[in-house]
């Protein structure tokens, strides 16, 4: 929910979706009632500096480190993005553009 919220409200021209944040809020909302939340696994921690560190990963992509690492703590491996590239790194994960 967090990553789509740092993607839905960010402006176009920055490659965002340009939602206010009570649209976003709305969307999270329905979110919530259609699937079930994890909650953030114990070893999160962990499993995301042994990414950042593995990987030399430095500034923003940190984020998407912590998603990947969340994913394997919950053993999740698919992943719909609209950056499949900033995800290539991370081995064993299936990448799909949402449509």
């Amino acid at each position: 929910m967090y990553e789509l919220w740092v993607t839905a409200t960010r402006p176009v021209p920055n490659g965002g979706l340009g939602a206010t944040a009570d649209e976003c809020a709305a969307i999270v909302r329905d979110l919530m009632r259609s699937f079930r939340v994890l909650p953030d696994p114990p070893e999160l921690l962990d499993l995301w500096l042994d990414l950042v560190a593995r990987h030399g990963i430095v500034g923003k992509r940190a984020h998407d480190a912590r998603l990947v690492a969340f994913m394997r703590g919950h053993a999740i491996r698919r992943l719909a993005t609209f950056n499949i590239d900033d995800f290539r790194a991370f081995e064993g994960l299936e990448l799909m553009r949402p449509a």
